[in-house]
């Protein structure tokens, strides 16, 4: 799982850094439209990653491993 940083143009959502995804990735996406600050969400964002147990944290990283198609069909199986 990722999350990225991105602004809404009117037409299209647009990434506020370098992504790498594949082209044409079949993506699902949550979209959150607060008002908070940056510094809000880096903090949301570490609290989370800190607060993940070694197991949490273990499946985390296998699945930030696995190619786009087998993302798809693991999410598929749950």
């Amino acid at each position: 799982m990722m999350s990225i940083r991105a602004h809404f143009d009117g037409r299209v959502i647009v990434p506020d850094e370098p992504v790498t995804i594949a082209r044409n990735a079949n993506l699902l996406v949550w979209v959150e439209s607060e008002p908070a600050s940056k510094a809000a969400i880096d903090q949301a964002i570490q609290n989370y990653y800190l607060g993940m147990s070694s197991v949490e944290q273990r499946a985390d990283d296998a699945w930030e491993s696995l190619r786009p198609a087998d993302q798809k069909q693991a999410w598929d199986e749950d």
